[in-house]
């Protein structure tokens, strides 16, 4: 029996969940680094192999964000994350596993503007414009990193020699990188979020938040929106890195900022642009001046996390009517709604009736 049916085809980065051990800086330098050059990279997630890894917090927060596939570099056994998150998981021991290039989709292989986009700015009048400059820090990823690179490269990715030339063939040829190398220079960065590398491929992720009466609400406090937020911790701990990413990844949008406190006297007319903050370090002695200036700011509880429901990566999908003869369907993707620049991109797929 031949029947017509409608369908929704999507094409879009993977997500990926990296899971490391709480000690380990050098791989959580790493993910910062790979995630610096993928297409999903402000949006992917990472999480420590401690005693908050299976929360039931942290697993909704999982659950929203719906990553495709974990990548496990901790010494927890995969079968403990998969019984959890029903999500395949590739172990770091695997042959062909590296941080760098596993199920990873460079940024610059982005050379389709999506038709969404054009629409918009035809609708508003306003032409088609991308950020003219981008900051990202330049640290070797295998080494040991001080405090201040830490901090450059976390809030605002990590480049190499050789991401100029390769941003020559993407979308983003005209794109200037500048590196982050002075307190001068990251401050600057700092105050404008959507310049940062990381950020550069996120502005066509198109999406939002949904909600229904059925729906457990994590944030009804509306943290993270609209609202600067300082995440403050030490150089060396990697729960307040964690917190901070994260939450960026859930609200990439809002000016969120992590600093090391012994770094904060340092940079104490950039807190001032911050109204609230989150705090992985204890106290703070009173009298001083990075004292003073929490005082002006409203404390977020860290021991959690705030979401919404999340829908992005919406500009590649295409709505379609298809035959259905003899239940197979011919599915076609139009090429501009892809990444590259191909003619046509066609898959074929068969499905059996039950039974």
């Amino acid at each position: 029996m031949n029947r017509t049916a409608t369908i929704e085809t999507v094409v879009r980065p993977i997500r990926k969940l990296f899971i490391i051990d709480p000690d380990d800086l050098r791989s959580f330098m790493q993910f910062v680094a790979s995630s610096s050059r993928d297409m999903n990279g402000i949006r992917n997630l990472i999480l420590l192999n401690d005693d908050h890894l299976f929360d039931e917090n942290t697993v909704a927060f999982v659950k929203r964000h719906d990553p495709d596939l974990i990548l496990n570099h901790s010494s927890l056994h995969d079968d403990l994350l998969y019984g959890c998150y029903r999500t395949r998981v590739k172990n770091n021991t695997d042959a062909g596993f590296t941080v760098h290039s596993t199920c990873q989709l460079p940024f610059w292989y982005f050379q389709n503007i999506p038709p969404l986009v054009v629409a918009m700015s035809k609708l508003s009048g306003k032409e088609i414009s991308l950020v003219d400059d981008v900051w990202a820090a330049t640290v070797d990823s295998e080494g040991n990193p001080t405090p201040e690179q830490v901090l450059f490269s976390l809030n605002c990715g990590v480049a190499d020699e050789t991401l100029p030339e390769k941003l020559r063939i993407s979308i983003f040829r005209q794109v200037k990188l500048k590196t982050v190398t002075t307190p001068e220079q990251f401050s600057s960065a700092a105050l404008a979020p959507e310049s940062s590398l990381l950020n550069l491929p996120a502005q066509f992720s198109f999406g939002g938040t949904s909600s229904s009466i059925w729906d457990v609400e994590y944030n009804s406090e509306g943290w993270f929106i609209e609202k600067p937020t300082l995440i403050l911790g030490t150089s060396g701990q990697l729960q307040s890195m964690v917190y901070f990413w994260n939450m960026r990844a859930t609200y990439p949008k809002n000016k969120t900022l992590w600093m090391p406190i012994e770094l904060a006297e340092r940079y104490l007319g950039l807190l001032g642009n911050y109204e609230h903050f989150g705090s992985f370090v204890g106290t703070v002695p009173d009298q001083t001046s990075v004292a003073n200036a929490l005082q002006k700011m409203t404390e977020i509880d860290c021991s959690k996390y705030y979401f919404p429901v999340l829908q992005y990566w919406n500009t590649f999908a295409h709505v379609q009517n298809v035959p259905v003869v003899d239940e197979r369907i011919n599915v076609s993707h139009p090429s501009e709604k892809i990444f590259f620049l191909l003619s046509k991109l066609v898959h074929r797929c068969s499905r059996k009736q039950p039974g």
